[in-house]
């Protein structure tokens, strides 16, 4: 199975085959780690989101995959897959941990 994928505009839409253990809380957990900010009003801030656009992205269980577009535009030494799966290693200097690679990084 793999994580459903929609355009930046869209969405990871999370809990489904093999990805069916990563919720949204994990998945905003490694991006306040990545970011360096404390709560989720300080995410929303660097984000540029409001604070209810995460918590309904925490009920839903959807990750924009704008925010992953945003992360790795700012820092880029980011391993999405980590950010996204928890899996691997958090940072790399791998070519392929940029924007232009996101599609092949976690596969549709």
């Amino acid at each position: 199975m793999k994580i459903k994928y929609c355009e930046p505009e869209g969405y990871y839409l999370l809990g489904y085959g093999k990805y069916a253990e990563i919720s949204a809380d994990a998945v905003l957990a490694r991006l306040l780690a990545a970011t360096g900010t404390k709560t989720q009003m300080e995410l929303s801030e660097w984000l540029g989101v409001s604070q209810s656009q995460i918590s309904d992205v925490k009920r839903r269980n959807i990750i924009p995959a704008k925010w992953l577009y945003l992360l790795l535009e700012r820092l880029t030494w980011y391993n999405p897959v980590w950010v996204l799966t928890g899996k691997g290693e958090a940072y790399s200097e791998e070519w392929w941990y940029t924007i232009a690679g996101l599609r092949t990084a976690i596969p549709i």
